[in-house]
């Protein structure tokens, strides 16, 4: 009949079941006196005495009480029920149904044991069961609050949250004072998105019962989900006030201030969420995300290390870690963790491709573009996947192939500006300046208040020789980002292309002023002084670009041009010679210094420096023009 305990094979005879109810009775629960009584009466106070045991939930010693009684009257509905309470207590739900079903069975009173049957499949997690249990009870009792509430339950397990809403409107029509069915309908609505209608239903479920914390957590929810940050802090604070144990309302707490960038005081309750209950892996992530916000990133590895510690297996951890090590271009131990992510999941396509990032970074460019084709390979349909691919054939400047891979990528995804923005970098690269301003004008027509798309337009309007247009480009820049030293450089250039060199001057003294720490634009400001004959100042502005880079053979050259220009013929060959120094090939610099011996009347070295020149450009006019003069000179010299 139903189910069958192990103890019940044990006591087959009413004599044997005397004896051993007396032993259990005598040794194990003595408050109960034994004294000499019939069976009917022994048995009597032995299910009285389980009972006991079951409501102080002592379900160990409940079981083998049940188990003797139902020995002697297994026809015993009530103890049926009992022992499934007690099998239900010690979480040995499939045996508690068995024991209900076999209460079922005997009893009138149907619909209580079905709610009981209901919950033992609940915890199962097999739901489809657990609600047609509830159904039927509802079939035999459809006034009892607690079946509805149950069936709404299991309902939202289902994902059928208007239905649960359906069943927790039935059982509020029975029962209007009870909080959890006020929660449960709430819970509901947030599931459907709908938080302010589930604000409402918590904040009356408060009034019906202020102590609960997780009534109060709730709301916190709620508020977060509807963005009330500060509000949701208030909230949690109050849940806390009332249980400073739960860590999952210390989480929430922090969450919300995560959202409200106050990420210090969000590591402090993340770190008390944790501190009760340390192995919650979720909350060792949220610490690492606030980390990550401070910039603390020696410490955000430390606290993935301990997510991964918990869950070694979590692929995708792996991988969040070696974002960070690739954002700290630490890409060895990028790597490493990539591939320990691709160990644990071969087929996730995400891991491959951030591998390929971190192998680009160690400038491995032929493993990177295997592990961006693998990723590709596994998902043609991501853009993103494209466009890394895209980005490493830039750098291998195959610019044709950068496009072909950006057009695949915004195939997929047309509305990314930054594909388009990329494909134009790349038709610039290919001297394809008219399609490159297509390109550029796209990713402005997506988002136009970007300026690094108003600047890259402003770089493909100066190669097609607009210079105009160009300068307008530049200039819509800077109004969108006037911080921004590469746009006041940039329209420097433009305007020296225009002759404006005033404007060019201010504009690469305001690039130097937000801390451009380049060399070239010292150089180009130097150029912008000489040109307005401010020699002194660009002497100044070439020596600053020399000492920040003493091997560029153009600084010495533009530096020695502005002695030549003073007649200052003695520092101007000291600065060719530095330059010839560096780059012997360079024609220009060996004119450029026959011309300073020259001005020194050293006609036979100048002479010698011409034709240096001339072995490296045989057609240099102003080679062969430097030897006849410096002879012409040389021989008026020897006559004279």
């Amino acid at each position: 009949m139903g189910f069958t305990p192990v103890y019940l094979h044990i006591c087959k005879k009413s004599k044997i079941f005397r004896i051993c109810l007396h032993l259990i009775l005598c040794f194990l629960f003595c408050i109960i006196p034994i004294i000499s009584c019939s069976d009917a009466e022994l048995l009597e106070n032995a299910e009285l005495f389980a009972d006991l045991l079951l409501q102080q939930e002592k379900f160990e010693e409940a079981l083998p009480v049940f188990e003797l009684v139902l020995q002697n009257n297994q026809t015993n509905a009530s103890s049926w029920v009992g022992i499934g309470d007690t099998l239900y207590g010690l979480q040995r739900f499939e045996d508690a149904i068995q024991a209900y079903d076999t209460a079922i069975s005997l009893s009138s009173d149907k619909p209580d044991i079905l709610k009981k049957k209901g919950d033992a499949f609940s915890h199962l997690l097999k739901f489809n069961e657990a609600l047609t249990t509830y159904s039927a009870a509802i079939d035999l009792n459809q006034t009892a609050p607690e079946y509805w509430k149950a069936r709404g339950d299991v309902l939202q397990n289902l994902q059928r949250f208007e239905e649960a809403i359906q069943s927790y409107d039935t059982a509020l029509k029975l029962n209007q004072d009870d909080p959890d069915i006020w929660k449960g309908k709430g819970d509901a609505l947030e599931k459907l998105e709908k938080f302010e209608e589930s604000l409402q239903i918590y904040e009356h479920a408060i009034t019906l019962k202020p102590d609960d914390p997780n009534l109060w957590k709730a709301k916190g929810n709620a508020l977060l989900n509807l963005e009330k940050f500060e509000e949701a802090i208030f909230v949690c604070d109050k849940a806390i006030g009332i249980n400073p144990t739960d860590a999952d309302i210390w989480k929430q707490k922090g969450d919300a201030l995560c959202s409200l960038e106050k990420f210090k005081e969000a590591l402090y309750a993340y770190d008390e969420a944790i501190e009760i209950n340390p192995d919650n892996s979720e909350l060792w992530k949220q610490k690492g995300t606030a980390l990550e916000n401070l910039q603390e990133y020696g410490k955000v590895i430390d606290t993935y290390n301990k997510v991964i510690e918990i869950n070694p297996e979590d692929y995708n951890f792996w991988t969040r870690k070696g974002d960070i090590l690739l954002s700290n271009q630490d890409y060895q131990a990028a790597l490493a963790a990539y591939e320990e992510a691709i160990r644990i999941n071969p087929d996730n396509a995400e891991s491959w491709s951030r591998k390929g990032d971190a192998l680009s970074g160690l400038m491995e460019y032929d493993s990177a573009m295997d592990a961006y084709d693998m990723a590709i390979g596994m998902d043609l349909d991501e853009p993103r996947f494209w466009m890394s691919k895209g980005d490493l054939l830039q750098i291998l400047q195959k610019y044709e192939d950068a496009t072909n891979a950006y057009d695949k990528a915004i195939t997929l995804n047309p509305g990314d500006a930054r594909l388009w923005k990329k494909k134009g970098d790349a038709l610039l690269g290919q001297q394809k300046g008219e399609k490159a301003l297509f390109a550029y004008g796209q990713a402005i027509i997506i988002n136009p208040d970007e300026p690094e798309f108003w600047k890259a337009k402003g770089d493909a309007l100066l190669t097609l020789g607009k210079k105009t247009e160009a300068k307008i480009a530049y200039g819509i820049a800077i109004g969108k980002n006037p911080d921004n030293a590469q746009f006041w450089s940039s329209i420097g250039d433009v305007y020296q292309e225009l002759c404006e060199q005033e404007s060019a001057l201010d504009a690469y003294e305001q690039a130097l002023k937000l801390g451009a720490n380049d060399p070239d634009l010292w150089k180009k400001k130097g150029d912008t002084h000489y040109g307005l004959q401010q020699f002194d100042n660009a002497i100044d502005a070439y020596k600053t670009a020399i000492s920040m880079n003493s091997l560029e053979p153009e600084y010495w050259k533009a530096k020695g041009n502005v002695y030549l220009t003073l007649e200052n013929y003695d520092e101007a060959v000291k600065a060719y010679d530095k330059a010839i120094e560096i780059n012997l090939d360079e024609a220009e610099i060996w004119i450029r210094k026959g011309d300073a011996l020259s001005g020194l009347q050293k006609f036979e070295d100048a002479i010698t420096a011409y034709k240096e020149a001339l072995e490296r450009d045989p057609d240099n006019i102003s080679g062969v023009s430097g030897i006849k003069n410096a002879s012409d000179a040389l021989a008026v010299n020897e006559t004279g």
